[in-house]
């Protein structure tokens, strides 16, 4: 029987240390331990060690080729004009232009249109003047060229828009005065003229239009008195003529209270004077009123 040969004795505490401070190991706690998992249970990923250099972004420094993580963006169409052959298109009704790149005048052949029904050139880069050509619009019922530089006068053209609904001029340089013929709109419904140096005075047949529902001057150059008529004017909701470009004149229209529907009312800084109506009082759908700026005086009207 072999008998078991003698251990022999550890020497590394006898041996001097040679290891240097930067060949030290790594402590147990940077080491990556395996542990035992009884079987039926996931193991879990190890967490990546502490000491590797932090990854980048993709591509960045890692050997692989680089990918655009979203399509980028078409470069924005350079502006174009309305081309004159649009003029043939004698059955279009209805042409939406806004929000484009569209520059340049308004083509005089675009009068030959006469089936119009909508226009809209509104939010885009045209200039010029109004063709006299509009004059052919006889069924035109909503015309929109605000926030444009189209310039120049509203032509006498207009006044032969009776079917006319809705028209936006307002944020252009637009100037003149308000058509003297506005009275012969019988279907407007919204007249929106704010931000553009257009000047006078309310025109007379202004308070004939029925169905007007918005009016907005606001920030023109209107002038004068507010016409006492306003109150004959039923189906008017928002009447706007805030921070007038000239100071206005003469008093609040006692008679308002008969424009029963009215809902909105903004005269700021219209340099008005007198007293606060006690027939306002009647306005039973106003939600607000603005006379900020103006020379009212007197107590605020019953309920």
């Amino acid at each position: 029987m072999r008998s078991r040969a003698p251990s022999r004795p550890s020497t590394a505490s006898s041996r001097p240390s040679t290891s240097s401070p930067s060949t030290t190991r790594a402590s147990p706690a940077h080491r990556h331990t395996r542990t035992h998992t009884p079987p039926g249970r996931h193991t879990p990923h190890p967490s990546p060690p502490t000491h590797l250099p932090r990854r980048g972004r993709r591509g960045e420094g890692c050997g692989c080729v680089s990918r655009p993580l979203a399509r980028p963006l078409p470069a924005p169409s350079p502006p174009g004009t309305i081309p004159p052959e649009m003029g043939k298109l004698d059955r279009l009704k209805d042409l939406d232009l806004d929000f484009t790149r569209i520059s340049g005048t308004i083509p005089p052949e675009l009068g030959d249109c006469d089936n119009f029904y909508e226009l809209d050139l509104d939010s885009t880069f045209l200039s010029g003047t109004i063709p006299g050509s509009f004059a052919k619009f006889d069924n035109l019922f909503d015309l929109e060229m605000d926030h444009t530089q189209i310039s120049g006068t509203l032509p006498k053209v207009f006044d032969k828009m009776a079917r006319l609904s809705l028209l936006y001029v307002h944020d252009t340089p637009i100037s003149g005065t308000l058509p003297h013929g506005i009275g012969k709109w019988d279907n407007v419904e919204e007249l929106n003229f704010k931000n553009t140096p257009i000047s006078g005075t309310l025109p007379s047949g202004f308070t004939t239009l029925d169905h007007l529902e918005h009016f907005d001057v606001s920030s023109t150059r209107i002038s004068g008195v507010l016409p006492r008529a306003m109150g004959n004017m039923n189906d008017l909701k928002k009447f706007m003529a805030r921070e007038p470009q000239r100071a206005a004149e003469g008093t609040l229209p006692k008679k308002l209270e008969q424009a029963g529907d009215l809902e909105h009312i903004n005269l700021h800084s219209m340099q008005l004077s007198g007293t606060l109506p006690p027939e306002w009082g009647r306005l039973k759908h106003l939600e607000k009123l603005s006379l900020y700026g103006n020379k009212i005086s007197g107590a605020r009207p019953p309920d």
